[in-house]
């Protein structure tokens, strides 16, 4: 292997020297190397030589700052590879030497929304037009802007497969003229929802004699949305294009179908699906959130091993009360101080902001917050911490409550809540502690695989820890 490629395993070195021309998906398990096998193709391609003078090789990463550390700090990485996430990359592709277009946050964005809303109520008096802003706000993020359509003709085509309602013609002129004044508003603020730009990148790509790259690889495939799959596919027309996704999530249900977004000649390739980053426990732990009794392997998860590695079993902390997971963070961050871990090697996980924000409060005014990262957990995917304390683990959070869900949403929120607890649990490395409040625990924690134990209060009449729909979830 040469200086500044990763060190790889035999498996893992058979994907780097995939063909330097056609489209291709590698699909690998959390911890099988998916980032770092990303980073070495693209260093590969970059290496070939071609006819019209150096390979031009685009790296989309979730985090591109930590791809330099992976490729062990060589300085030439930066020289043969751009790598970037795909919304800073179309900022700056679209800004062309002009201003760079500011994006609109998702509280923004919903604000907007809310104007726009209003301003089309005053004029008409559609049915639909009664339903509540999520569903606004959710039907222009993931139809109209991640379908990139323009027009209202782009608009009455698309399928409404597993959207949970259908829309007729007279419904849908109704949506998309909220999503016309949504537009404006956020043109007068000059700023741009991130999927807008590209759609914006895409017409420009287009408009263009020559794809910009010779090879594309892209990390967290699954996370784009159809329009990004799209402008990728556009990217890699002159060469290679790699696609890395994760074995047990899935891409966008709308953009299921490869052949409609011109990747019908992807060679699909299964492969590294053996966990070997963390304890074996914690991985057998998060493997029964996924292999449900009865269901279908659809995704291979049968592949994927816990691996050999000796550990502990993930620990459950069960709490009286909110109050109390915090008390009991306090005390386990207190233990590891006493074991002399240091802090910087402990990650508070939480899927909520409000959470993240009382538990850095709670550890400050212990004086223990010095070094400890908290991480949202929509910010985890392809990071790794040596402990994970994984706060708020009840209903409402995984999965989400009913009631915070749009329409569409409700019917795969319990297999969306796996993934999300799949995906936190699988980011420690050494140790994990769940922690949640006994009378509201999540009914997809695996608790056979768990080692429960209760803080603070007693716990009241009728264990929470076998009531039979947890048996049931986690059998």
């Amino acid at each position: 292997m040469k200086r500044g490629t990763p060190v790889l395993t035999p498996a893992q070195e058979v994907l780097v020297h995939l063909p330097t021309e056609g489209q291709f998906l590698v699909r690998g398990a959390a911890g099988s190397g998916k980032s770092t096998v990303a980073l070495a193709r693209a260093l590969h391609l970059a290496r070939q030589p071609l006819l019209h003078g150096e390979s031009r090789v685009l790296h989309i990463a979730r985090a591109p700052a930590r791809a330099p550390a992976r490729a062990q700090g060589v300085p030439a990485v930066a020289q043969l590879v751009e790598t970037s996430t795909l919304t800073a990359w179309c900022q700056r592709f679209v800004a062309d030497g002009g201003e760079t277009p500011a994006l609109l946050t998702t509280a923004e964005s919903a604000a907007i929304v809310e104007t726009a809303l209003d301003l089309v109520r005053r004029r008409s008096r559609s049915q639909v037009l009664r339903r509540p802003l999520s569903f606004f706000t959710t039907e222009i993020e993931s139809m109209l802007l991640a379908l990139g359509a323009q027009r209202f003709e782009d608009y009455t085509p698309l399928a409404r497969e597993g959207r949970g309602s259908s829309l007729e013609d007279e419904p849908r002129r109704a949506v998309f003229s909220v999503y016309e004044e949504f537009r404006a508003l956020a043109r007068r603020l000059s700023k741009s929802p991130p999927l807008a730009l590209a759609s914006a990148a895409l017409a420009r790509l287009a408009a263009g004699r020559a794809p910009p790259y010779d090879h594309v690889v892209v990390d967290d495939a699954h996370l784009l949305a159809p329009i990004e799959l799209k402008l990728v596919r556009g990217l890699a027309a002159g060469g290679s294009l790699t696609l890395f996704a994760a074995l047990e999530q899935r891409f966008d249900p709308l953009a299921s179908s490869l052949r409609e977004l011109g990747l019908a000649r992807l060679d699909r390739t299964e492969v590294l699906p053996r966990v070997v980053r963390g304890p074996a426990p914690i991985f057998a732990a998060a493997l029964a959130l996924l292999r449900r009794p009865g269901a279908a392997d659809l995704n291979g998860l049968k592949a994927i091993l816990p691996g050999t590695i000796e550990g502990p079993k993930p620990r459950l902390v069960l709490c009286a009360s909110w109050e109390g997971e915090l008390d009991a963070l306090v005390a386990e961050v207190t233990r590891l101080r006493g074991e002399e871990r240091p802090l910087a090697e402990i990650a508070v996980l939480a899927a909520s902001a409000q959470v993240l924000e009382l538990a850095a409060a709670t550890l400050r005014r212990a004086e223990l917050a010095d070094g400890v990262a908290f991480v949202p957990l929509e910010q985890t995917a392809g990071r790794e911490f040596q402990v994970v304390l994984l706060l708020d683990v009840n209903r409402g959070c995984f999965p989400r409550s009913r009631a915070a869900l749009a329409a569409h949403e409700r019917a795969s929120a319990d297999d969306d809540g796996r993934r999300a607890l799949y995906l936190a649990m699988t980011r420690a490395t050494e140790e994990l502690v769940l922690f949640a409040t006994e009378g509201t625990r999540s009914p997809l924690l695996p608790m056979k695989k768990l080692a429960v134990e209760k803080f603070g209060a007693a716990a009241p009449r009728g264990d929470a820890t076998a009531d039979p729909a947890s048996e049931t979830a986690t059998a």
